[in-house]
């Protein structure tokens, strides 16, 4: 029954068989790293290996995605990926600075140079859009998607598709994250 359940999971992680084969493959080893947490007191032993075995493929599918959404690129973890210095892995986090960090998670700001910069390039970008958009923006300066669509009269889906539009004037304004 397992190993139905790990060909059909297998099955669907994509067209070429090369893709089947690996995911079956990580499956089965998934499995059997598993095997010694089994607890028959919460579970029946076929119940707990198919659990392990679907939850194993979710996480392929999205690190299958990931991947494929970073252009091929893979992301790091910062506690598990490193540089090795000596006989140690010095983990990535130690390799950040704490205002690369700071910076990263909106806890420090930027410089009060680029801060006036950017300012400057955000209204720009405003002033060269449409009224529409113009407003959409400003309401998402202040407001979720979800206020910003009701304040507007419009759905959430036509917020999104005016951000999309927005985009190039923030892209030629020199905001190329927008």
């Amino acid at each position: 029954m397992l190993a139905r359940k790990i060909q059909w999971l297998a099955r669907i992680s994509g067209p070429s068989a090369h893709d089947r084969a690996d995911t079956e493959q990580e499956l089965w080893l998934a499995v059997f790293r598993q095997a010694a947490r089994y607890d028959p007191a919460r579970a029946s032993l076929e119940t707990f290996l198919g659990y392990v075995a679907s939850r194993t493929a979710a996480l392929l599918r999205r690190h299958k995605r990931r991947k494929c959404r970073g252009n091929g690129v893979v992301p790091l973890s910062l506690e598990r990926d490193g540089t090795v210095t000596g006989e140690r892995l010095t983990p990535l986090s130690e390799t950040v600075s704490s205002a690369d960090v700071g910076r990263r998670r909106g806890a420090l700001g930027l410089d009060p140079i680029a801060q006036l910069e950017q300012t400057e390039a955000i209204a720009d970008a405003l002033a060269r859009m449409p009224k529409r958009l113009r407003t959409v923006c400003q309401r998402l300066m202040v407001g979720t998607v979800a206020s910003a669509a009701r304040e507007m009269g419009m759905s959430r889906y036509e917020v999104h598709q005016a951000l999309a539009e927005a985009r190039p004037y923030f892209e030629r304004a020199g905001l190329g994250n927008a």
